[in-house]
C-alpha cells in the first residue's frame, strides 16, 4: 500500500519496466502524476491495482508524459478502461499558451476505438489569468462545464488514420462548443462545431 505521500505515490523513469501488482494507491500528492508518473521512456505493467484520491496539478491518478513513452503508456489506458474505470485525459497533450484551444492528438481516439467506451467532453477556462490574479490577492474565477455522453463512429481500418483524425475533430467540436468563442482556437470555424452550435445552447 502507498499512501499519504507528497512527492507522488509510484515514479516511473530512465526507461524502468517494473511490474506492479496488487498495490493500493491513494491519497498521494504530487506536482505531476499524484498516484503515479510515467517518464522518460519507462513502459510499466500494472495490475490488479487500485489508484484513487490522488491529486496533481497534472494527473492526478496516473501522468503520462507525452512523446517520451508511447504504445506501452497507452495499452496501460486501455487495460484501466476496459476494466471499467474512468479515464480523464486532454487531446491536446499540451497546455495552451493562450488559454483556446490547439489542434489535438489523435490518442483519445485511439483509446476510444481500442475500447469502445463512450466519452464525456469536458472543457475549463479562466486558468490562464487564475495565478496572476491570485498575486493580486483577488479569488479567481475558473469555469468548467460538461456536455452529454456521446459515442465515436466506428473506423475503418483500411483508412485509419483518416478515422482516427475525424474522431478527435468530433471530441474538440464538442469541446469547444462548451467554451466562450475567445477559447475555440483552432476549431472555431471547424463546419461540425458549427453544426453543434447550431443546435445546442453556447456559453455566455
Amino acid at each position: 500500500q502507498v499512501t499519504e505521500c507528497y512527492d507522488g505515490g509510484i515514479i516511473c523513469s530512465y526507461s524502468s519496466s517494473p511490474a506492479i501488482g496488487a498495490c493500493t494507491i491513494t491519497d498521494n500528492v504530487y506536482k505531476e502524476g499524484g498516484g503515479m508518473a510515467i517518464e522518460q521512456n519507462s513502459s510499466p505493467t500494472v495490475t490488479n491495482c487500485t489508484i484513487r484520491d490522488n491529486s496533481a496539478p497534472s494527473g492526478g491518478g496516473i501522468f503520462i508524459r507525452r512523446g517520451e513513452v508511447d504504445r506501452d503508456a497507452l495499452q496501460l489506458a486501455v487495460e484501466w478502461l476496459r476494466a471499467g474505470n474512468v479515464f480523464g485525459m486532454s487531446p491536446e497533450g499540451t497546455r495552451s499558451k493562450t488559454g483556446a484551444l490547439g489542434r489535438a492528438k489523435t490518442g483519445a481516439a485511439y483509446l476510444v476505438q481500442q475500447t469502445g467506451v463512450p466519452v464525456v467532453p469536458a472543457a475549463i477556462w479562466g486558468t490562464e489569468t487564475a495565478v496572476q490574479t491570485l498575486l493580486h490577492l483577488r479569488r479567481p474565477r475558473v469555469f468548467t462545464r460538461f456536455g452529454p455522453v456521446f459515442e465515436l463512429a466506428a473506423i475503418d481500418e483500411s483508412d485509419r488514420m483518416v478515422g482516427l483524425r475525424r474522431n478527435t475533430d468530433e471530441i474538440m467540436c464538442r469541446i469547444a462548443a462548451l467554451l466562450p468563442e475567445q477559447y475555440r482556437g483552432a476549431y472555431a470555424g471547424h463546419p461540425r462545431l458549427l453544426e453543434l452550435l447550431a443546435s445546442t445552447d453556447t456559453p455566455e
